[in-house]
């Protein structure tokens, strides 16, 4: 099967651009400020902004998503700990809840969830703030199988512009096997938008730079070292 995708090349390429100063400047903002005070983030996003020449709606976005995953990843295993001891030790929903510092409600909704399916139950949601086309365990199983695809096909180049690339076809091709429903872009083009990647890119930047082999292009030597490198 070819994955390879040259009309979103110059895209990738102009969004790698600019990403390391992007991420640098979002981890700035989310060492400085207290992400509970928004006049904080909002202040602090528009320091760094004009610090590094960003536009500040576009770091606040990424910097909103950023909070939104460690959210996520902090909360998760308070609500599988949850569900487990309501289905199976008993305990009262609102405690339990309150116990563990979470939502009662959802904790209701999750308890359904994990009494509908307890060998395979795990917390999930959908990001926010986002395009919302997977969840977060939807998003590490198609990690998984980019990872697995470079191990079984090992492509001629996996510089980030290629595994990018690969990526945005990729993606759609799980979509349709998992039968997860895509905007109409993806549907017409066969790959997904430049936005959609932008955002899986700041969800999962460290998992993907781990794929990455090398700094430089070999199906395009002429692309910038720099363009390349780890934002890190």
């Amino acid at each position: 099967m070819d994955l390879t995708n040259p009309k979103m090349r110059p895209k990738i390429i102009r969004t790698l651009k600019l990403r390391s100063k992007y991420e640098k400047a979002a981890q700035e903002v989310l060492n400085q400020i207290d992400s509970d005070l928004k006049d904080n983030v909002e202040q602090a996003v528009m320091d760094k902004a004009a610090k590094y020449e960003l536009i500040d709606e576009t770091l606040l976005r990424r910097v909103n998503m950023m909070t939104c995953k460690q959210e996520y990843y902090k909360i998760k295993p308070l609500y599988e700990t949850a569900v487990n001891d309501v289905i199976n030790q008993g305990k009262p929903i609102k405690e339990t809840a309150e116990h563990y510092g979470i939502n009662d409600t959802e904790l209701h909704n999750e308890v359904i969830r994990g009494r509908y399916d307890k060998e395979h139950y795990k917390y999930d949601k959908k990001p926010e703030n986002s395009i919302e086309v997977f969840s977060y365990c939807e998003e590490e199983l198609l990690l998984e199988d980019l990872e697995k695809w470079i191990g079984k096909n090992n492509p001629a180049c996996i510089c980030q512009v290629c595994v990018f690339e690969l990526l945005s076809k990729l993606a759609y091709e799980f979509a349709q096997r998992k039968y997860i429903s895509c905007p109409d872009y993806w549907n017409i083009h066969h790959h997904t938008d430049i936005d959609w990647l932008q955002e899986f890119e700041i969800r999962h930047c460290s998992e993907l730079y781990n794929m990455y082999s090398m700094e430089f292009c070999l199906r395009q030597p002429t692309i910038s070292k720099c363009i390349l490198m780890s934002p890190y």
